[in-house]
């Protein structure tokens, strides 16, 4: 009998950009490239999952850090810069076109200042920490539909339940890139949600009516840098013991289905 090799044909190649405070999973193949290459073991596939889920929450705490960086800091400077504009404009009485620029920068510092605190709660969800998870959903989906003006509609029932923070993450970080991944590439004009609740589990459900397409193929824009994308949704799902399915087809919109069983709190996560 053959004894089995190891992964010659699985290649994990795993980037962490701590500047941007992006990390990037790609696994090139998890299977044999060809008939006569052995299977992945179980032992190396767990493995990769496992390196996969550090990765992303190093990107976790790279995001925290970014985020008080720009609340601390940033926005504090922009502050200082509306009110050194708001006092110039008072000095220049004596030019009425000057202190109307002054004024128009001082605006604009402050529509500076707005994107720097929507940035860091995306980086950060502070909401998510103090209010759970059906707030921070709909924080999201608000500034969805006034960021792309694209239709939403969305059943967010309250949870009977209490989920692991590590849980509540995974399903608000799904949210945000499968709504990320519509704004960028479906051309769609309607956007559905929904959080259901079983015994068993919980289902988020992200469907909209774009221009689909062919799961195995994925769509990435000429010129665009390949994110998390499906492979980071999979192994958030993962990630907590849970799956993701996405559903598509050309010119028939496209189904984002994640599934995360409901373990109780305090169990460790599979791949911690």
């Amino acid at each position: 009998m053959k004894k089995p090799q190891p992964i010659s044909s699985a290649l994990l190649s795993a980037s962490l950009c701590g500047a941007a405070g992006i990390a990037r999973v790609e696994v090139s193949s998890l299977f044999p490239q060809d008939k006569d290459a052995p299977a992945p073991m179980a032992q190396d596939v767990a493995q990769i999952h496992q390196l996969a889920h550090h990765l992303l929450m190093s990107q976790e705490m790279e995001r925290s850090r970014l985020s008080l960086e720009l609340h601390d800091h940033i926005t504090q400077l922009v502050c200082a810069t509306i009110l050194h504009c708001q006092k110039l404009a008072g000095q220049l009485e004596s030019s009425p076109q000057a202190q109307a620029d002054a004024y128009r920068l001082g605006e604009l510092m402050g529509t500076v200042a707005e994107e720097v605190e929507r940035i860091s709660r995306t980086l950060r969800p502070g909401v998510l920490e103090t209010l759970g998870l059906n707030a921070a959903m709909r924080a999201s989906q608000r500034e969805f539909i006034e960021r792309t003006g694209i239709a939403l509609s969305s059943s967010l029932p309250a949870l009977t339940i209490s989920l692991s923070a590590e849980a509540e993450l995974a399903l608000y970080r799904i949210l945000q890139e499968a709504l990320r991944n519509i704004e960028q590439h479906a051309a769609a004009s309607h956007v559905t949600i929904q959080l259901v609740q079983s015994p068993r589990e919980i289902q988020l459900l992200i469907e909209d009516d774009g221009v689909g397409f062919t799961p195995a193929l994925p769509r990435v824009k000429a010129g665009a840098r390949p994110g998390l994308g499906i492979v980071g949704m999979r192994e958030r799902a993962s990630c907590v013991g849970g799956s993701l399915q996405v559903l598509s087809a050309p010119d028939k919109g496209t189904l984002v289905r994640a599934q995360i069983p409901l373990i109780p709190i305090g169990t460790p996560a599979p791949y911690a």
